[in-house]
């Protein structure tokens, strides 16, 4: 009994000091864990015992607290500084007036245009230029759709060092179409907007549900299926043209811009692809996926474990029926199941991006307009919606206020939107990060979310789903669309 008084006496200090230093651990968790690896936790231990019996020992912490915040504000600066100094390039695509081949040609293009933007930094180039983890700067490019009071445009924006690479891309599958660098149209509207003379209306789309479920494709689009492969071609349907028809009769007071911003991802950077994978083992089982425990009750379940292997007893141990695999065949799968792990499988096996959808109509108030053409994009994507996905307009984003303050948050919430617009951005990056989740300072459920199950403002698309929603039309022939008047060839060789 006098051991164990004497031992908590000379234990004392550091089990009061205790209540203090837990979130300091919690703090520099991420820095010891990648310097030190899987002994970090000891590292620590002994480290926080030995400060208050080896005084000289404290400083240590608050090194590594203020190297944190060195290296923030450090990377913050020095990616500013090198994202200053690159130019980006507007180009447009002219295609030809008629094209032949399937849907599945512009997949390729994406496929191209994933390799090409799919840029991970070295050590060298994250700690000398401040590259980040995912390069937004050179690795993000945007396709729009424009419509000039009826004169519609197809714009590919990206960073200058790419532009032979893309238009490589393109001309490797559509030789017939042109290319051109062209003034940014965005720099001829006032950028005051809304003000006396201009309005407009902006929103942004996300999932329905999940993002790891694929939208309706192309595919689905064929009227006859394997069978007659020799007329497929002619009797598909073009989900394209019913947007451009409403583009082309546009009013010549409006303007329409669809902008689909994306930046390749892979199964490294943490999201989708592990998710995806887990719903695909689960209906596999004829399970359902189980969910991840909160990050905090892990934290205080590895402290937990810790102080219980320091006095001696074993770590808990995942029970043996957590590491056994079942078996279940695929015929206990229902026609549906089957379907759903099928175009789960086939999503998460094709080049995969991080998109963002956004449009903005803008109008000018004393000429000829129609305020509910914002639903364009609505009906468009409409046309996308099956029994697995949908994208659908995203509820925070949109510039309609219903209550606090309603016409000055509206005015911000416009001003916002266009400015992201402008700067070809993920949504709310500066708080929400690359996902474009909202922020709110104060949220108890009153602020609307739209109708999509899906609360993030960027959504993950495979190659097929952006084919499907930018695909230049199968004839361009209706009025106000671009397109190539005339072969170019190159000069005779003269002997």
């Amino acid at each position: 009994m006098e051991i164990l008084t004497s031992l908590f006496q000379i234990l004392k200090p550091a089990l009061i000091h205790l209540i203090w230093f837990l979130p300091l651990i919690i703090l520099i968790r991420h820095i010891l864990k990648v310097w030190l690896g899987k002994g970090w936790e000891w590292f620590v231990l002994v480290l926080y015992f030995g400060s208050f019996y080896l005084k000289s020992w404290i400083w240590i912490f608050w090194v590594l607290f203020f190297m944190y915040l060195f290296l923030f504000f450090y990377f913050e600066w020095i990616q500013e500084h090198f994202a200053s100094k690159k130019k980006y390039v507007l180009l447009e695509l002219i295609p030809p007036p008629e094209i032949k081949k399937p849907f599945k040609i512009m997949e390729s293009v994406y496929d191209l245009l994933w390799g090409l933007f799919f840029m991970r930094p070295n050590w060298k180039e994250r700690w000398t230029e401040g590259i980040p983890p995912i390069d937004l700067v050179r690795g993000r490019a945007t396709i729009e759709i424009v419509s000039f009071g009826g004169k519609v445009h197809y714009y590919f924006w990206c960073e200058s060092s790419a532009v032979e690479r893309v238009k490589s891309a393109f001309y490797s599958q559509f030789p017939e179409m042109e290319i051109l660098e062209v003034e940014d149209y965005t720099l001829k509207i006032p950028k005051n907007i809304p003000n006396q003379k201009w309005d407009l209306y902006s929103e942004e789309f996300t999932f329905l549900n999940n993002e790891i479920y694929p939208i309706r494709t192309y595919s689905m689009f064929w009227e006859v299926p394997l069978e007659e492969k020799r007329v497929i071609e002619e009797k598909r349907i073009d989900p394209l043209t019913t947007l451009l028809e409403k583009l082309i009769a546009l009013q010549s007071g409006e303007q329409y811009w669809l902008q689909i911003g994306f930046f390749p991802i892979g199964e490294g950077d943490g999201f989708f692809f592990s998710e995806a994978k887990r719903e695909i083992e689960a209906l596999g089982k004829g399970k359902k996926p189980t969910k991840e425990r909160n990050p905090i009750l892990k934290e205080i379940d590895f402290l937990i474990d810790t102080f219980r292997e320091i006095l001696g007893g074993p770590r808990v141990q995942p029970s043996i029926s957590q590491g056994k695999k079942e078996f279940y065949p695929e015929t206990m799968l229902t026609p549906a199941e089957k379907e759903i792990l099928k175009a789960l499988e086939t999503k998460s096996m094709k080049k995969c991006f991080n998109c963002w959808i956004r449009i903005v109509h803008l109008y000018k108030k004393d000429e000829p307009h129609n305020k509910s053409n914002f639903l364009i994009a609505r009906d468009y994507f409409h046309l996308f919606t099956h029994k697995m996905n949908g994208i659908v307009f995203f509820g925070p984003k949109r510039t309609k206020i219903f209550h606090w303050l309603i016409e000055r948050r509206n005015y911000v919430r416009k001003r916002r939107n266009l400015r992201e617009y402008l700067a070809r951005i993920p949504p709310n990056i500066s708080l929400g990060g690359i996902r474009g989740e909202p922020v709110h300072l104060i949220d108890f459920g009153f602020y609307p979310k739209g109708p999509g199950k899906w609360k993030k403002g960027t959504i993950v698309l495979s190659s097929e789903e952006l084919a499907t929603i930018f695909h230049f039309p199968l004839v361009s022939n209706l009025p106000g669309l671009p397109r190539v008047l005339s072969k170019k060839t190159a000069p005779p060789f003269v002997f």
